[in-house]
């Protein structure tokens, strides 16, 4: 899923930039973007749980703040090393 776009179904597109799988969950870091105008939006970077339930993709936003540092963090050290 990384350097993807998703949409989800309230219509709303993100960019992935980095995916990890961490505690048997994966996340995403993105940035809400628009497909149809070509943007996006560098000052919306997100974290996102990500899972499929019943064939589809769900976003959820991780709302513990200790569980989004150590994420995030993660993330930044994957995206480092590359």
């Amino acid at each position: 899923m990384k350097d993807k776009v998703i949409s989800l179904n309230t219509g709303e597109e993100y960019y992935i930039l980095e995916e990890l799988e961490y505690n048997h969950k994966k996340f995403g870091l993105g940035l809400k973007c628009d497909l149809e105008h070509d943007t996006v939006n560098e000052d919306e970077l997100e974290l996102f749980e990500i899972s499929i339930n019943n064939d589809n993709l769900v976003i959820l936003n991780v709302t513990d703040n200790e569980l989004a540092t150590v994420v995030t963090n993660k993330i930044l050290e994957k995206i480092r090393k590359n």
